[in-house]
């Protein structure tokens, strides 16, 4: 049996090969034997578009999947790119689904780590917050916390 924190990882990106994923499969190879981190590449793809009419004690079944996975993690890392200035549509999609019960698992029972990758030249303080800047729901529990940065450059194989 193992004492390894069970941590989903998500990407806000839905390219297969972005380097948002790399920076999560990078934190997969690099972490210590006490988080037990699992990439979630096909949930957020997977949820139809946020509709209140849908969400129902019965909700789509891609939805209940992504619920119950966040409910066994105790501790969530997002990768995301800064698409127009805000969260790109999937993982907002994706946060909608998980506030809209009003029970936010990412706030109230997962630690949660934030990873922006800055490819370009122009990261700034800015980018940050204009990330989560839409979602004030993860604002008080995430942005409380450091936030990491990372350098993903074409050179990097993972």
């Amino acid at each position: 049996m193992s004492d390894a924190a069970v941590v989903l990882a998500l990407s806000g990106s839905l390219r297969g090969d972005s380097s948002n994923g790399a920076l999560l499969r990078a934190a997969l190879a690099l972490a210590p034997s006490t988080l037990a981190i699992t990439y979630d590449t096909q949930s957020i793809a997977a949820l139809p578009h946020f509709n209140p009419d849908l969400d129902t004690a019965e909700p789509p079944a891609a939805v209940r999947a992504f619920r119950e996975r966040l409910g066994a993690a105790e501790g969530v890392i997002i990768c995301s790119p800064e698409y127009a200035h805000g969260v790109p549509g999937a993982l907002k999609n994706a946060l909608d689904w998980i506030v809209s019960s009003g029970e936010s698992q990412l706030t109230s029972s997962n630690d949660t780590a934030i990873l922006v990758n800055d490819s370009g030249s122009n990261f700034t303080p800015r980018r940050i917050g204009s990330l989560f800047g839409s979602t004030p729901h993860l604002q008080s529990a995430s942005m409380t916390r450091p936030v990491m940065s990372g350098h993903v450059g074409s050179s990097m194989a993972l």
